[in-house]
């Protein structure tokens, strides 16, 4: 049996109380969808400050099947479209219920209402956004690049990726347009950051932007983007000069008309068929609504959740790393008990953890001992040591180089280093998240271990017309720190040029 990783994190907030409300509730959600669930693994190494997540190779061709057949289905994608925007609502008002709730004066009851109410959103919302995974979109992307083979005359990516951008606009694009236009009229004012950050009216238009889009970071690895965040933003963007920020301005307002107009020329360059042009327009519209569902919707519970597990262990005075180590069932009697907690969960504390779902098992957990050897036999990945990474190109630009500027989830810093990021380096990670975007913007392009044509650094990488490679499987565990590489997005291909020694 072998198991491809599909995303990792930081373990620190992924409790094993967070796995159990995640994974088994969110794959019977899936399997409503799907008929099917296939089979998972997540494996949480405490010492590592890391969770892994796999998938079965051999359920990759059931699952791409179905969405092969699924979005291509006009009237299953509309529904699909319309249950995003419903569970988004839902979210909406569930965020507004629970920003009325004071965590300085919170009852063990008010946590188990937000707690009972949050959950079912969040299993309804993770299982579908799980069939917008890039397993489930596979084989749409190989049947358009198979039809394109003879009239994009070898210039196949090109004419893809021209084809299923999308024309909308993102919700991390109406965001940075707010912003710019807060950071143009405070460099209009006042050319010096230094002034502008002790004017009151421009600490009052901040504080209405974070009241506004202050969850869209909001996850399990970081926090709010308060006014600190966007004080260091409003620092960097006044670096880059009233021209450059007016160009990125104009280029997101005039995203629709700029994109419509490429896809335009493409089609009647090349000869696209009506077909491909349908299954495109859908690829451009499902990416856009993955983006937005994530941000809108799931990823806020990764964020409130861990806040909640901990606010209820402070007022039980109870160490945090039990309480978020009890099983949902578990925690729910705890809350129930004011606080009063038994042995249980007691001795999971820091072990680690495998969680296997599948069809035929179920669900099925593993702690110790046992789950490092189960891991270790069953799912682990074995590393490859070639010295020439290959991917998919999610944006192509050529042939870059630059110094790696790496993201370990779990690592220590990784927040800080979002800031710190040098300009012009060669962003490198697991996978990108809404949470990387200031680091993003400065980078000089972007490799992923993860993704697919729909993943987040595929999307923005070209909003952003960032060169990137994404599904690389071993950037992060291959390069390094200040190594220095040659990026070709026409092969999709990674050369170490020179080691940092």
């Amino acid at each position: 049996m072998s198991w491809y990783k599909i995303a990792e994190t930081s373990a620190e907030k992924a409790s094993f109380l967070l796995v159990d409300m995640s994974y088994w509730p969110a794959f019977l959600e899936l399997k409503k969808k799907t008929g099917y669930m296939g089979s998972f693994a997540s494996y949480a190494d405490r010492r590592n400050n890391l969770v892994s997540e796999f998938m079965r190779e051999d359920d990759k061709e059931k699952k791409a099947d179905f969405g092969f057949d699924f979005f291509r289905d006009i009237e299953k994608f509309s529904n699909y479209r319309r249950d995003i925007e419903v569970l988004i609502s839902e979210v909406d008002e569930y965020k507004r219920f629970a920003d009325a709730s004071d965590l300085a004066d919170i009852s063990f009851k008010d946590v188990g209402d937000l707690f009972r109410r949050g959950s079912v959103i969040y299993s309804k919302a993770l299982g579908l956004y799980l069939v917008s995974q890039p397993e489930y979109t596979f084989k749409i992307d190989e049947y358009v690049r198979s039809g394109l083979r003879e009239s994009a005359n070898g210039k196949i990516d090109e004419v893809f990726i021209a084809l299923a951008s999308s024309p909308g606009k993102s919700c991390l694009e109406k965001e940075r347009v707010d912003w710019l236009k807060i950071v143009l009229l405070a460099i209009g004012k006042n050319k010096e950051f230094e002034r502008i950050k002790s004017d009151h009216e421009f600490s009052a238009k901040i504080s209405s932007h974070v009241g506004k889009y202050k969850y869209y970071s909001a996850s399990a690895e970081f926090g709010l983007w308060d006014e600190a965040h966007y004080w260091k933003l409003m620092e960097s963007d006044f670096e880059k000069g009233k021209e450059s920020l007016l160009e990125e301005y104009e280029e997101i307002a005039n995203k629709k008309e700029s994109v419509l107009k490429k896809r335009q020329d493409i089609i009647e360059k090349y000869g696209i068929d009506k077909e491909t042009q349908e299954i495109t327009m859908m690829i451009s519209e499902l990416g856009l609504l993955r983006i937005d569902f994530r941000i809108l919707g799931w990823q806020f519970f990764n964020y409130l959740f861990p806040l909640l597990i901990d606010e209820s262990a402070k007022m039980a005075k109870c160490p945090k790393e039990i309480v978020r180590n009890l099983s949902y069932m578990e925690y729910v009697e705890f809350l129930e008990n004011e606080g009063n907690l038994n042995d249980v969960g007691k001795e999971k504390a820091e072990q680690n953890t495998l969680v296997f779902i599948s069809d035929k098992s179920g669900y099925e957990i593993f702690y110790g001992e046992e789950a490092d050897v189960k891991f270790d036999q069953d799912v682990k990945e074995i590393a490859k040591t070639e010295i020439l990474l290959k991917g998919a190109v999610g944006y192509r630009q050529g042939v870059i180089t630059g110094n790696v500027f790496l993201f370990r989830w779990g690592s220590d810093n990784f927040n800080e280093r979002i800031y710190d990021f040098p300009k012009g380096s060669i962003l490198v990670a697991g996978q990108t998240r809404p949470l990387l975007m200031p680091a993003i913007r400065k980078a000089k392009a972007i490799i992923t271990d993860e993704g697919g044509l729909l993943c987040h650094a595929a999307i923005v990488s070209r909003e952003l017309k960032i060169p990137c490679i994404i599904g690389t499987k071993m950037a992060t565990k291959f390069l390094h720190d200040g190594d220095l590489v040659e990026v070709d997005t026409d092969k999709g291909t990674i050369k170490v040029l020179k080691r940092n020694v």
